[in-house]
């Protein structure tokens, strides 16, 4: 929380606190990130070992609907490392739930129009993953129609 100097030319960027150099780099033109993973936190350190295909692995051990989900986050950001906690969030909610459980959630939440890992939490939270998606999947002993005088039948609009 001090304040620097940063002077920026066109090869090098350069930072200086209270005058004296405490880092320096090369410039890079255009997009992209250039962080060091040295000056990163340490959590952020541990995230540098995982790479898309090991987390597409893992979700694919977990059902196709979570493959699809996971696919989704790191097609979602501009660099896939912006994903990777959100992808570690979605696969690391197996242990708690399990992986047909999850599968599950993220089928519907793929149907739903659900593309955040807060939806599939709240689909797992609240059992909509142990209930069919539409009347299609439904057998027709699981519906009741109920008869009372504000249900008028297709005889009325005719």
């Amino acid at each position: 929380r001090e304040q620097v100097e940063i002077r920026a030319g066109q090869q090098l960027v350069q930072i200086f606190y209270k005058g004296k150099p405490v880092a320096s780099h090369p410039r890079k033109w255009g997009t992209g990130f250039t962080t060091r993973t040295e000056h990163m936190p340490e959590r952020h350190q541990k995230q540098q070992q995982w790479t898309p295909g090991r987390l597409l692995n893992w979700a694919k051990k977990l059902g196709p609907d979570v493959l699809w989900f996971t696919q989704q986050l790191l097609d979602s950001k501009e660099h896939p490392e912006q994903a990777y906690r959100a992808c570690l969030g979605l696969l690391n909610m197996e242990r708690e739930y399990g992986a047909d459980r999850l599968n599950a959630a993220c089928h519907r939440a793929r149907n739903t129009g659900g593309r955040r890992v807060a939806n599939v939490r709240s689909i797992l939270q609240s059992g909509l993953d142990k209930i069919p998606l539409n009347k299609a999947e439904t057998s027709d002993d699981d519906r009741v129609t109920r008869s009372h005088e504000n249900i008028r039948g297709a005889s009325f609009y005719q």
